[in-house]
């Protein structure tokens, strides 16, 4: 659950001037996301397109059907159950994240997509995923000469794969602070591939005081830091996820390892994204365009038993939700989502 000391939301080099592999991923992610869009105002046009063609066919002025009143009739429910979960879930799981700030501090690493960050189809776990966050996140923090200046606790991790990136795909990741609490903060990380691959990353850290174990405010210096790549944004620490197992969960146990616990005697944030994809091996219809979300209610220590429970997706969504409990206690919860995609 937690990664090392100074792991999180840490800030260098100032954009003074001109970094040209900066200026070389901000266009490629920004096209990126162009073809992203793109994809779903084909997708919004095609509905559109066959609502109009019921209308005609069924010699109705065309365009009424998006009109009429709720529960118009079979063809109108189904209309707006597509509408209604399509469009909402774009907009809620896919689209909300900030982009990379015009001003403010930046940092950047480039690395390969190594075999033992694959799966047997050669594409990015989310468990090394959430690892690489970790590493840009530490290489961050030396980098601005705050290495063991501050501890974070990992309290919720959003990845969103929009294409997977996949073995020997050199990335850059590029990471900046999204918004400031009075003793938390939250870190952007955007990955690009040279192939096309995609992730666009969120993490909210709690500062801690490593001495009580409780959370800390923050520095007058961190703020001055890393306040104008927030833009002035504030943020809360509170979980969104329900704790309370489903009643129609699914369960089996999960065992740890010695090598699951990190420098303060937790397990780390990235098994958590093993528990996911575990489950995603039998769910590969969700593998992209997805959206999923961990967080941490609480940490599993050494010798606690450890029990996971899945449910599918409520309602017209197409995914699964998770909670990890620990000597019955609710240590990790996840939500996974598919996310809506054009029709080739």
């Amino acid at each position: 659950m937690v990664t090392g000391l100074a792991s999180a939301i840490t800030g260098s080099q100032q954009m003074t001037e001109v970094d040209p592999k900066a200026a070389e991923t901000r266009a490629a992610s920004a096209l990126a996301r162009c073809a992203v869009d793109m994809r779903w105002m084909l997708l919004i046009v095609w509905i559109v397109s066959q609502v109009i063609r019921v209308d005609v066919a069924r010699g109705r002025p065309p365009g009424r059907l998006l009109m009429a009143p709720r529960g118009f009739g079979g063809v109108n429910r189904i209309t707006e159950k597509v509408l209604a979960s399509t469009l909402l879930r774009l907009m809620a799981d896919v689209s909300d994240l900030v982009d990379l700030p015009a001003v403010g501090r930046t940092y950047s690493d480039r690395r390969s997509v190594r075999l033992g960050d694959v799966g047997p189809r050669g594409r990015l776990r989310l468990d090394a995923a959430a690892r690489y966050l970790q590493d840009v996140s530490n290489d961050d923090a030396i980098d601005a000469d705050l290495e063991g200046a501050m501890a974070w606790v990992v309290r919720r991790t959003r990845i969103d794969v929009e294409q997977a990136p996949v073995f020997r795909e050199v990335l850059t990741s590029t990471t900046w602070c999204s918004g400031i609490g009075a003793r938390w903060a939250s870190r952007r990380v955007e990955v690009v591939g040279e192939r096309g691959g995609l992730l666009r990353c969120e993490a909210l850290w709690v500062h801690l005081d490593l001495e009580r174990g409780t959370p800390k405010r923050l520095p007058d210096d961190f703020v001055a830091l890393f306040g104008e790549a927030a833009g002035g944004t504030t943020i809360r620490a509170r979980l969104e996820h329900d704790a309370a197992v489903s009643p129609h969960a699914s369960s089996r146990p999960w065992a740890t390892r010695f090598a699951d616990f990190d420098l303060l005697g937790h397990v780390n944030n990235a098994v958590s994204w093993a528990m996911v994809e575990e489950v995603l091996s039998d769910r590969p219809e969700l593998r992209q365009p997805m959206s999923a979300t961990v967080e941490h209610p609480g940490p599993i220590d050494p010798g606690e038993q450890v029990i996971l429970h899945v449910a599918d997706a409520a309602g017209t969504a197409d995914g699964f939700d998770l909670w990890a409990t620990a000597d019955d206690r609710t240590a990790t919860t996840a939500r996974v989502r598919s996310s809506p995609r054009p029709r080739g």
